[in-house]
């Protein structure tokens, strides 16, 4: 994203970004087609404009004191978001399971690194799958 997606999140949702999430997304940390990208901390204005409009939590806890704003998911059963009355914000999750929410991390910092040890392994899963592949004897048919 660059500074113009950023504004342009802020006019559509009528919210104002916290720092630290500008400053990640103007220095994105993770590989543009990654699962990071696609899910936990989407990197495209108008997802994450779209994720915020199509939430189907904030009526349930938007309140005066807590003003939620999705940063990514997890692609199915929850969401992450910020509390935007917060400076700075734990990172929530709203579970579609539970239909609850509560404090998924203590910072954003914490999220940003559980984001990168998620990637790390997927990575180490898809090199496992490859070797396993390389080294399948003949008579084996799965991988």
């Amino acid at each position: 994203m660059n500074i113009h997606d950023l504004e342009e999140i802020e006019k559509s949702l009528k919210v104002r970004l916290p720092d630290d999430y500008k400053q990640t997304m103007l220095q994105y940390p993770f590989e543009r087609d990654s699962y990071a990208a696609e899910c936990l901390l989407p990197d495209d204005a108008d997802v994450v404009i779209g994720h915020n409009c199509t939430a189907p939590f904030p009526g349930k806890i938007t309140t005066a004191d807590v003003q939620p704003f999705v940063v990514g998911g997890d692609g199915g059963e929850e969401v992450f978001f910020l509390d935007l009355n917060k400076n700075p914000s734990e990172v929530f999750v709203y579970s579609y399971e539970t239909d609850g929410t509560e404090v998924k991390f203590r910072s954003w910092k914490d999220y940003l690194q559980e984001i990168e040890k998620s990637l790390q392994e997927i990575r180490e899963d898809e090199r496992a799958m490859a070797e396993r592949k390389k080294n399948k004897k003949w008579w084996q048919f799965w991988i």
